[in-house]
């Protein structure tokens, strides 16, 4: 017996679905419309299946399948970072102020590039799912930058509190207007992607500074909003030790930040670039190795009191 682990989650784009495994750092892209519904149907209801059709099949040899002996043993190590095991649906928004040398979906950083989906059926579609949520799932806003799409945003997170399901938004911070202050004072958590402290070495990375990430960070902190710190691990960019002490001295004071979780760098978003006709920029740079990355959670361990690293 094999079984679909439930921290695999999917995405639809176009013709295709994407398959993420965040524990195995894997994505795979199906375009067969019988293994996408057959994926959907299996995560949707725990996903227990025998090895026996061409979607276990294939995720199996993926290893986005795992034995019941050795998905008991993932649990146990994500456990030992969260309370309990829960279910996020990611809703992917269009549009980015930002242009991250490694971003992982450079498809959704043109604001009119995406296939409107109303508010009534992303409605409908998280409250299908509410009963695999468990106590902290709910739905995350991600992007591109969701903020750019902020007043469309305010009166559907109303209406997901309404429905009784929590709320998280996965922000840069770097955009801010009325309609951006209303939307981070209603969702429940925000997930604070900051990519650099060193304003210069940011807009390296980004094309932007970072002075209005940061002066989001401490309206979070002021007005007593919860929020994660996120921080990608670049080598080259991002993992020197002074760019670690200086985020850690400017925001390890704060009472909001709940956790920091560093982001490995990868490269699988490197085939949407080619797919796309466009140049990766971080061609070469290397993925970082176990070691370097709990270099970085024990540096930020000594202004943080919770770091994981994702």
């Amino acid at each position: 017996m094999y079984t679909v682990p439930s921290y695999v989650t999917y995405r639809t784009e176009e013709d295709a679905i994407y398959i993420t495994s965040e524990l195995y750092r894997n994505t795979v892209r199906l375009t067969d419309h019988g293994l996408q519904k057959e994926f959907i149907n299996l995560t949707r209801c725990g996903g227990c299946a025998e090895l026996n059709t061409p979607l276990t099949r294939y995720l199996h040899e993926q290893e986005l399948l795992v034995t019941e002996e050795e998905l008991d043993h993932a649990l146990h190590q994500v456990r030992s970072l969260l309370d309990n095991i829960f279910m996020v649906t990611l809703m992917p928004t269009e549009g980015c102020n930002f242009r991250c040398l490694y971003c992982a979906n450079p498809d959704t950083i043109d604001a009119c590039g995406g296939k409107p989906t109303p508010a009534e059926e992303i409605l409908r579609m998280a409250t299908d799912q509410k009963p695999f949520f468990g106590r902290r799932g709910g739905v995350t806003f991600s992007g591109g930058e969701p903020t750019f799409q902020a007043a469309a945003l305010v009166p559907l997170v109303r209406q997901l509190h309404g429905a009784g399901i929590h709320v998280c938004l996965d922000s840069n911070g770097g955009v801010w207007n009325p309609a951006v202050e209303e939307l981070l004072g209603l969702v429940d958590l925000v997930l604070l992607d900051i990519k650099q402290a060193d304003p210069e070495r940011h807009r390296t990375l980004t094309g932007r500074d970072n002075a209005q990430t940061l002066r989001t960070a401490a309206w979070l902190e002021e007005h007593g909003k919860p929020f994660w710190l996120r921080y990608v691990l670049v080598p080259g960019y991002s993992d020197a030790e002074a760019d670690i002490r200086a985020l850690g001295e400017r925001l390890g004071g704060y009472k909001q930040v709940e956790r920091v979780e560093i982001l490995p760098y990868h490269t699988l978003g490197v085939h949407k670039y080619e797919a796309m006709g466009k140049e990766y920029r971080l061609a070469g740079v290397q993925e970082n190795t176990p070691e370097q990355s709990e270099r970085a959670a024990a540096l930020f361990r000594e202004y943080f009191p919770t770091v994981v690293v994702n």
